[in-house]
């Protein structure tokens, strides 16, 4: 799935008023690329601005990534994979994803819909499966911020811990190495949200900090874009900060 949330891609839905503050599904049928079976899916209908306005941004963290229909799964193969993610294959990668998720196939109860399959257990197959084809530290840190949101809701905070210690890393990887995308003022402000999840507040005070402090560079934003990212993620920390020095948990 194309990170098609990230703050910068945002700023331009900021700028438009959202009337509705809800977000629709529609019923879909797609073809497993992994075995073939035809998988009764989910597919986004409609959705507003307001879902950046959500509280989940706290752990820079945008819907459909919150929401258990993002992450599709075949009842036959148990493939799982980001809906966007969910098509074909590449040739010379095939054999490897689907012995990568057989080692982790494991019975499930009968269930309607795929959403209802536990995130702890989906989450583990799309991991084997994304490492297998190949992913950057800007497509871990989501993923992994985003196992830890489903996982705490689902119970598992142990669980929740570990994805959000290899976010943080991920972030952190982002950082020393100057990457652009997402920005450092980004990958700034996701360290802080993981540090404070991880009960290290005053790192992640120091952190947010440094967030408001840097500003957004790059080629390729243009000037109204880096104003409404500064904008926008100014005014993420600020609240954040806010949350950390009150000790108050996040909310999803």
């Amino acid at each position: 799935m194309k990170r098609a949330l990230t703050a910068l891609a945002m700023t331009a839905c900021l700028t438009l008023a959202a009337t509705v503050a809800a977000t629709t599904w529609g019923d879909s049928k797609q073809k497993c690329p992994a075995c073939g079976a035809e998988v009764a899916v989910q597919e986004i209908a409609s959705y507003g601005s307001y879902v950046y306005q959500w509280p989940s941004k706290l752990q820079l963290l945008y819907w459909p990534m919150t929401d258990p229909r993002v992450l599709y799964f075949c009842p036959k193969c148990h493939l799982s994979l980001l809906m966007g993610d969910f098509k074909a294959l590449p040739a010379d990668k095939l054999e490897a994803v689907r012995a990568a998720v057989a080692r982790l196939k494991a019975e499930q109860p009968a269930l309607k819909e795929y959403w209802e399959v536990p995130m702890a257990y989906r989450l583990p197959l799309a991991e084997a499966a994304y490492t297998v084809l190949g992913r950057d530290d800007a497509f871990w840190a989501r993923f992994h911020r985003m196992a830890g949101y489903h996982l705490e809701l689902s119970g598992k905070p142990e669980l929740a811990r570990a994805a959000r210690e290899r976010a943080l890393a991920a972030a952190e990887r982002l950082i020393a190495a100057k990457a652009e995308a997402p920005p450092l003022k980004e990958n700034l402000i996701a360290k802080g949200s993981m540090l404070y999840l991880l009960g290290k507040k005053e790192e992640a005070l120091a952190a947010l900090q440094l967030a408001k402090g840097t500003p957004i560079e790059g080629k390729g934003f243009t000037d109204e874009q880096k104003k409404n990212g500064n904008k926008y993620l100014d005014d993420l920390a600020e609240e954040l900060t806010a949350k950390v020095k009150a000790g108050e948990p996040l909310p999803p």
